[in-house]
């Protein structure tokens, strides 16, 4: 590291969005050390301390957006059935078929109201995360 500044400017422009999954199982191998946090590396380098704090955040923000794009997929999924189904019924309804028993309309909309709130409650998450004030990474020079 011969040149902080300009490792912190990579370290600043570094998109979490493209965390490779075999990186984020190398790191997790270290979060699982009790002295990769900020306390315990701060008794020996701040910069070190800094870069853990900094590592820590992307790989919470990475779990977020995880989690957010596994809820966007099922929200994505229980629409494209509801699509198909109303399709369906409307090929039935032109050609003289008689229509199929349906569920209720509660159970439906329960199930869709509880997955809009699931997604809601992660963009919230993600919100909250990005608006929190991010870890700087500072040198020991």
């Amino acid at each position: 590291m011969s040149n902080p500044k300009e490792f912190i400017a990579m370290l600043s422009g570094y998109k979490a969005e493209n965390l490779p999954k075999w990186t984020k199982d190398q790191v997790k191998k270290y979060q699982e050390l009790e002295y990769f946090n900020y306390h315990a590396m701060k008794r020996i380098s701040m910069a070190a301390a800094n870069l853990v704090r900094w590592v820590n955040a992307v790989m919470a923000h990475d779990k977020v957006l995880s989690e957010c794009m596994k809820l966007q997929s099922i929200t994505a999924e229980e629409a494209r059935k509801m699509i198909m189904q109303e399709e369906e019924l409307r090929d039935m309804r032109l050609n003289g078929l008689p229509e199929p028993e349906q569920k209720p309309k509660t159970e439906v909309t329960t199930s869709v109201q509880s997955a809009t709130a699931s997604k809601k409650v992660a963009q919230d998450a993600v919100l909250s995360a990005l608006s929190q004030k991010p870890a700087t990474v500072q040198s020991d020079a």
